[in-house]
């Protein structure tokens, strides 16, 4: 789900060297932790400058976009150089929504955990994402305390943008339906997690099927008839 994360907040230096998994152990209990550090290349930063038209639309090195290049002598003009930045404060980095894809987003080198995401994956960090507000936004933006407003309304503006996106691109790859459970009088409830979050019109009814499972065999046997229902709770 990094991946997400990264192209919602165009985090184009997420790759290997700045991510570490630490074995942690306390009160008898062990686990894996991930961390990620170095932050310095995010939200259209380059460290000490704006980042390059380049983040985030093309890795450092790709071979089909240089040779291209190389055979039209130049003429050839990559997609990202007709990208139209918005004029903004100096204290803002190369940042813009209206033609970020999070589908076609890449960090600055192939990182081999955004290539085997699952859409599972993807839709556990989507619907992290979509729990962060317009008024949550704004307020981390502000944590910054720009000395120009323009500076705080337009990158609240674009991550509140780009996160719509990356919600829409995502949340909806497998089936929305969330947060199940059974309670011990046999009612069932769900949550629809892309109505939600708005990306997606609520249907007008459920269908759902009942089944055995074996968990020595993962074997499932089908248990009467299909149920409709219209809302989340059966």
């Amino acid at each position: 789900g990094a991946r997400v994360f990264g192209a919602w907040l165009n985090h184009d230096d997420s790759r290997g060297v700045n991510s570490l998994d630490m074995l942690e152990t306390t009160n008898g209990r062990t686990w894996i932790k991930h961390y990620m550090f170095d932050f310095g290349s995010i939200l259209g930063s380059g460290t000490i400058f704006a980042q390059r038209h380049r983040s985030g639309n093309e890795y450092i090195f790709e071979q089909k976009p240089g040779w291209l290049s190389m055979v039209t002598l130049g003429l050839y003009v990559r997609p990202w150089m007709t990208i139209d930045y918005p004029d903004v404060p100096p204290s803002v980095g190369r940042l813009e929504a209206d033609r970020f894809d999070p589908l076609t987003w890449k960090p600055e080198y192939p990182n081999p955990a955004f290539a085997n995401m699952r859409p599972d994956d993807a839709f556990w960090a989507a619907r992290i994402v979509s729990k962060f507000s317009d008024e949550a936004i704004r307020s981390i933006v502000e944590k910054a305390r720009y000395s120009d407003r323009a500076a705080t309304d337009f990158v609240t503006k674009t991550i509140i943008e780009r996160r719509n996106k990356v919600v829409a691109a995502w949340i909806n790859q497998v089936c929305p339906v969330a947060d199940v459970a059974l309670s011990a009088d046999g009612s069932l409830t769900f949550t629809n997690a892309a109505v939600d979050a708005m990306a997606a019109t609520p249907p007008e009814r459920y269908s759902l099927n009942w089944f055995r499972f074996d968990n020595a065999t993962d074997q499932r046997t089908p248990v009467g008839g299909a149920m409709t229902v219209s809302s989340g709770s059966a």
